[in-house]
């Protein structure tokens, strides 16, 4: 077992838990898992995890509301060399389906995909233009997002709005 210490930056990962403690997280060799946590009041305790409970119950790391990622320099520069390769698929996407609310069904609350028809359902109040501004504006898509603004400040009206189901908003 390596003392607090001895353990590398690199090799950690520290989390402030709402209980003040303060948890790391060591992969050591031959899949064992050690997490080391180390209270504000300079108590030091470990835990030792072997791959037979990992088999046992695969969740066996999140029982106790601790378990985090150990992350490094590999990890985050790879993470971030994945989601790279996706951003530009991402706002291709965006833009199609954007392209194709304001082609077939602008204003309208959604359009229909196999008809390409526009269709009220929430009572004219442009919820997928509204919906979608946050994403317009997180993707950098400015032109678009000024567009919904624009439809937003002129012609949103809440006239029309009978009951509407709240269920998974």
């Amino acid at each position: 077992m390596k003392a607090l210490e001895d353990l590398q930056p690199q090799h950690l990962f520290s989390l402030e838990l709402p209980s003040q403690e303060m948890t790391i997280l060591v992969s050591e060799e031959g899949g064992h898992d050690t997490t080391v946590h180390h209270t504000p009041y300079g108590a030091v305790y470990y835990e030792k995890h072997t791959p037979y409970e990992a088999m046992k119950d695969p969740y066996w790391k999140y029982k106790d509301g601790t378990y985090h990622r150990v992350v490094t320099a590999k990890t985050i520069h790879d993470s971030d060399a994945v989601a790279r390769s996706r951003r530009s698929s991402i706002r291709d996407a965006m833009k199609h389906v954007w392209d194709g609310y304001r082609k077939h069904a602008w204003g309208s609350d959604e359009v229909k995909p196999l008809t390409h028809r526009p269709n009220d359902c929430w009572g004219g109040m442009g919820t997928t233009l509204v919906d979608s501004l946050s994403t317009l504006w997180v993707l950098n898509m400015t032109e678009e997002f000024h567009q919904g603004m624009e439809w937003v400040a002129n012609d949103l009206t809440f006239d029309n709005v009978g009951q509407v189901s709240v269920f998974e908003t």
